[in-house]
């Protein structure tokens, strides 16, 4: 019998894939969505309290709690270490079959080319460096049976295309007709990708230890701004603007069958939940 945990299930992408259970469509034989403050028919689990949820042991964990820049006066970022050593506390009870940990690709610094899982982490920001030391604190306590997950741009949960805003002004950059551009992943195709991941691991089979999640092929953000038909402008110039962050998700591809970001497509995934998410 296998079980999943799921923390953060009341935050953005812990919606997401409560919302896309079938596109999910994990092998386990019981889920529990835990939140902060919990919700009708899921336990609570508040990560910077003491107390252990009512959770099965030897469960798989997907650590999707964090504390995100820019969300609200009180949040604290250094919350998302205090998180990490509080997983690393419950283990001692609850004795998890695998950790999932959502990280991000802050943890790396900017470079020319695709950034590849083995690169060394340089987080040029305190979102960056806490999750970091985040990753840093789950594998001191789990090694083998810990996966990192990079997360580049979410659609829909990013601040491109995730809230709401009447004109979007974009950074121009020389050279780059579309604006900085990033490695996004579309709603659908990441929910796919984590229920790949499960079912893996619910079989019994090895995944990496660190994994970058995004679809192939970087896009300019004008891109996806024209797709949407969100107004937007350029920006005078500004001092600087990161031209180009790209992962590099060869890795990922070997597991599930990737399609290239496509903004169209992209916008077409995020449009097919509208009215339920983000």
């Amino acid at each position: 019998m296998t079980s999943l945990v799921v923390t953060g299930a009341q935050g953005r992408i812990g919606r997401l894939l409560e919302l896309c259970k079938d596109e999910l469509n994990f092998n386990v034989d019981s889920t529990d969505w835990t939140s902060r403050l919990g919700s009708p028919g899921s336990p609570v689990w508040d990560l910077t309290a003491a107390a252990l949820p009512p959770v099965p042991q030897r469960a798989i964990l997907l650590h999707l709690a964090a504390v995100l820049p820019g969300r609200g006066q009180s949040a604290d970022l250094a919350d998302n270490i205090g998180m990490a050593k509080a997983i690393s506390h419950a283990d001692r009870s609850l004795d998890f079959q695998h950790v999932l940990f959502l990280s991000t690709v802050a943890v790396y610094a900017p470079q020319s080319a695709p950034i590849m899982e083995d690169c060394t982490p340089n987080p040029q920001n305190d979102y960056g460096r806490t999750k970091l030391a985040a990753e840093q604190e789950l594998v001191n306590s789990f090694g083998g049976k810990l996966t990192i997950l990079r997360l580049a741009n979410l659609v829909g949960a990013d601040a491109l295309l995730g809230e709401s805003k009447t004109e979007v002004t974009l950074d121009p950059v020389d050279g780059q007709k579309n604006g900085p551009e990033r490695s996004y992943i579309g709603p659908v195709t990441f929910v796919r990708v984590i229920g790949r991941l499960l079912n893996l691991l619910a079989s019994g089979a090895q995944i990496p230890p660190v994994i970058n999640v995004a679809q192939p092929k970087s896009l300019g953000m004008a891109d996806l701004l024209r797709a949407s038909a969100r107004p937007w402008k350029f920006g005078p110039p500004r001092s600087g603007v990161v031209p180009k962050v790209e992962v590099d998700v060869a890795l990922l591809a070997k597991i599930i069958d990737l399609p290239r970001a496509n903004a169209l497509d992209l916008v077409a995934e995020l449009d097919g939940l509208k009215g339920k998410w983000p």
